[in-house]
């Protein structure tokens, strides 16, 4: 877990997905923002 973890790959895999989910979240709450 912490080779995973300090593994540089891993870590920017890691803050993509965040990164994605971030993004989702703002365009899902603009969307119902704009009805």
């Amino acid at each position: 877990m912490s080779d995973a973890a300090l593994n540089p790959g891993n870590m920017e895999s890691l803050f993509g997905v965040v990164f994605m989910g971030l993004t989702k979240r703002r365009v899902i709450s603009l969307s119902f923002a704009g009805r």
